[in-house]
């Protein structure tokens, strides 16, 4: 099992939340 660093997993979610949010706008 590797072990994935922090920056991995807060990058796609920092960029699912960005994303969520244009959405949100743009509606």
């Amino acid at each position: 099992i590797v072990t994935l660093p922090p920056i991995s997993l807060s990058l796609p979610l920092s960029l699912s939340l960005l994303s969520v949010s244009l959405l949100s706008l743009s509606l």
